[in-house]
C-alpha cells in the first residue's frame, strides 16, 4: 500500500467555503507534509487549498501554508498557469479547467517534500429525457423520476444523482434545496429497501456504453423549513448529474464510509483515498449536467 493511501489517526481539518473537509489518516508521522484539496470541473477557475498535515508532536492546530509555489501543467508538461495565494492557504488561477484534458499540479514549500497529483475532466455525459409521474409508497406520496443517460462508449464512468429545486417560500424568500431521492433501486451502491439519501451513487458497470434510464423518485408534499409545498409551488425542479474521475469517486466513497464509521466505537478504521504522491490529500475532476424538469 502506498503511504499517500494511508490515514492518519489523527484529523486535518481544511475549512472550504464554509464547511469542514475532514481528511483522516492513520499512520504516526514525525515530519509534517503538505496537503493539496481541490475539486475542479470545466465552470470555474482552478482554486487549490494548500496545508500541512500534523505530527503526532502538533497540538492540532491547522497550519494553512501560504508560501507555497502552485503550479498546473497539461499532459504536454507545459505550464498552464501558476496559482497565486489569496487567503487561509487558497490559491487561485485565472484560467477554467477543459473537459477531457487532463491536468498535474505540483506544489512546493520550503522545508517540505515537493507534492505532485494528476487527473483529468470527464467527457460530457447527457440527459436525453426525464419522465415524471406521482405514485405511492408505504402510503406515502412520491413523485417518480425515470432518468434516461447516454453512457459514453469505452470509458468507465462513476455516477452522482441529485435533485435539486427552487422557490419562493411562505416567509418570503427565494430559497434553493437539495432533496433526498429514494435510492431502493439495486442500480445505487447505497441502495437499501425504501432507503431515502441526498443522492445515488452508480457506475456503468452493468450498461457500459448503452443508453439506460435510472429509477428514482423524491417525496411529496416538498418540506422546506417546516411549510409544505406541491409540485406547483416551485421555479424549478432539477436533475443533477455528476459524472466524476475515478480518483474523486474513490475519495467521496471512501469518505462517507469515514463518516458513517465515526462515532462508533465498534467500527473498523476507514481508509480515506488520496492520489497526492509525496503528501496527502485530493486533486479530482467531474462534470455536471443539468436537466430541468419543471
Amino acid at each position: 500500500m502506498k503511504k499517500s493511501d494511508k490515514i492518519l489517526s489523527f484529523f486535518l481539518i481544511i475549512c472550504i467555503c464554509s464547511c469542514e473537509k475532514i481528511i483522516p489518516f492513520n499512520e504516526e508521522v514525525t515530519e509534517p507534509k503538505i496537503v493539496v484539496h481541490s475539486f475542479f470541473n470545466s465552470t470555474d477557475q482552478w482554486k487549490v487549498f494548500i496545508t500541512k498535515s500534523l505530527t503526532v508532536t502538533d497540538n492540532g492546530k491547522l497550519d494553512f501554508l501560504e508560501n507555497a509555489s502552485v503550479v498546473i501543467k497539461d499532459e504536454q508538461n507545459n505550464i498552464v498557469e501558476i496559482l497565486e495565494h489569496d487567503s487561509l492557504g487558497k490559491y487561485k488561477g485565472n484560467t477554467t479547467p477543459q473537459i477531457g484534458k487532463s491536468y498535474r499540479i505540483e506544489a512546493e514549500v520550503l522545508g517540505y517534500n515537493s507534492v505532485y497529483a494528476q487527473d483529468y475532466i470527464p467527457n460530457e455525459v447527457t440527459i436525453s429525457s426525464v419522465d415524471s409521474s406521482t405514485s405511492h409508497l408505504n402510503n406515502e406520496k412520491i413523485l417518480e423520476l425515470d432518468v434516461s443517460i447516454n453512457d459514453p462508449q469505452e470509458e468507465e464512468n462513476y455516477y452522482y444523482l441529485k435533485v435539486h429545486v427552487g422557490l419562493n417560500t411562505l416567509d418570503g424568500n427565494y430559497q434553493t434545496k437539495r432533496l433526498n431521492v429514494l435510492v431502493n433501486n439495486p442500480i445505487f451502491e447505497n441502495s437499501e429497501p425504501n432507503k431515502w439519501d441526498n443522492k445515488g451513487i452508480f457506475t456503468d458497470f452493468l450498461f457500459n456504453g448503452e443508453n439506460t434510464t435510472i429509477k428514482t423518485a423524491i417525496k411529496l408534499p416538498i418540506v422546506i423549513d417546516d411549510f409544505s409545498y406541491n409540485i406547483n409551488d416551485l421555479d424549478y425542479l432539477e436533475i443533477r448529474l455528476q459524472n466524476l474521475t475515478k480518483a474523486k469517486y474513490l475519495y467521496n466513497k471512501s469518505y462517507d464510509l469515514y463518516q458513517n464509521a465515526s462515532g462508533s466505537p465498534f467500527a473498523q478504521p476507514v481508509q480515506v483515498y488520496s492520489n497526492v504522491n509525496g503528501g496527502f490529500g485530493i486533486f479530482a475532476g467531474s462534470k455536471r449536467i443539468d436537466f430541468r424538469v419543471l
